[in-house]
């Protein structure tokens, strides 16, 4: 009996496989317990309530830490073909497109992400993702992208 492969024959190529940073993982962590802890104590020893809402923002923190942990494979693979992530797949250049927007948050704190938009309908975002959650720099992302989407080699 003959096993069936496991992948197949027209296997996608793709150049560059991004995954999650260490350094933001870290950084959620190290700010993250002490801030979860340390209010807690605190809210209960002065009987605060409102330095809960610290102890919330603390628990976020390592709770993005956990799930990026878990998730430690590739995030974001970039190729010729498409573009692959982990929630919508490979999705091809002729249907999308792949665009860096920047997000103004509060008191002024300017946040850049990767969008893919839809080709046809561009006022509609396929995915986001953080660039400051990924495993590299704003630079290197738009040469990546430059050069797959417009088919250079």
């Amino acid at each position: 009996m003959k096993k069936k492969p496991r992948f197949s024959k027209k296997q996608i190529a793709y150049e560059y496989e991004i995954g999650y940073s260490q350094s933001a993982i870290l950084f959620n962590f190290v700010f993250g317990v002490p801030l979860l802890f340390g209010s807690l104590v605190l809210a209960f020893w002065w009987r605060a309530l409102a330095l809960l809402f610290l102890s919330a923002t603390g628990l976020f923190m390592v709770w993005r830490a956990v799930k990026m942990l878990r998730n430690q494979g590739p995030q974001l693979k970039i190729g010729y073909q498409g573009i692959w992530t982990v929630k919508s797949s490979h999705l091809p250049w002729t249907r999308v497109m792949a665009v860096i927007k920047q997000s103004t948050g509060f008191r002024g704190g300017v946040t850049e992400h990767l969008a893919i938009v839809n080709r046809f309908n561009p006022h509609f975002d396929i995915e986001q993702i953080w660039i400051d959650q990924l495993d590299v720099d704003i630079r290197s992302l738009r040469v990546y992208l430059k050069k797959c989407a417009s088919g250079q080699t």
